[in-house]
């Protein structure tokens, strides 16, 4: 009885660590997608004014 009731508990912790790890992956794959994006906006804030400057100096 001991054994099957141990085995139980192993099962529904790993089922915890698998949800923790949805939420975990989720909120990284956001934080993943922000990061994109200010990168992006930065590159291309940089690309606009080396343009402008570089126009303005010829």
């Amino acid at each position: 009885m001991s054994t099957s009731k141990r085995h139980y508990r192993v099962a529904e912790r790993n089922k915890e660590l698998e949800q923790e790890e949805c939420v975990l992956t989720q909120s990284s794959f956001q934080q993943l997608t922000f990061l994109g994006l200010c990168v992006y906006i930065l590159s291309l804030i940089i690309s606009i004014s080396l343009g402008y400057l570089i126009g303005k100096n010829h």
